[in-house]
């Protein structure tokens, strides 16, 4: 009985974990989508290209995901210049700081996704 007890005890936590889980792809998912609009919003494409399409072919995004992580993506899109180094020239590109926190969230989410030829992970 008390293995009973034990058993039925960890199919629900396990539950509970995939319910968590499923809630927050479902959360990862809005805030990409979210991101997708934020960036048509902003215009990215005038200077980016995605899978071959939009802006400059020498300013591809796809795998980009695969090439920085979060924070550095975030970086890039507060201050360009800086995120860059010394290393190459300065960029054209805008700082995205006055993004809302929930907007640059989004976007950061959005870019990060872009993992294979312009596709969302």
């Amino acid at each position: 009985m008390r293995n009973l007890a034990v058993a039925v005890t960890i199919v629900a936590a396990t539950m509970a974990v995939q319910a968590q889980g499923s809630n927050d792809v479902q959360a990862d998912q809005a805030k990409i989508k979210q991101g997708a609009t934020v960036y048509a919003r902003e215009n990215c494409a005038r200077c980016h290209s995605l899978a071959g399409k939009g802006g400059n072919p020498s300013h591809p995004l796809d795998g980009v995901g695969t090439k920085l992580n979060a924070t550095e993506i975030r970086a890039v899109l507060v201050n360009p210049r800086a995120a860059r180094g010394d290393r190459k020239p300065a960029t054209g590109m805008p700082s995205f700081a006055k993004l809302s926190k929930t907007d640059l969230d989004a976007l950061v989410a959005y870019v990060f996704s872009l993992k294979t030829l312009g596709m969302p992970r």
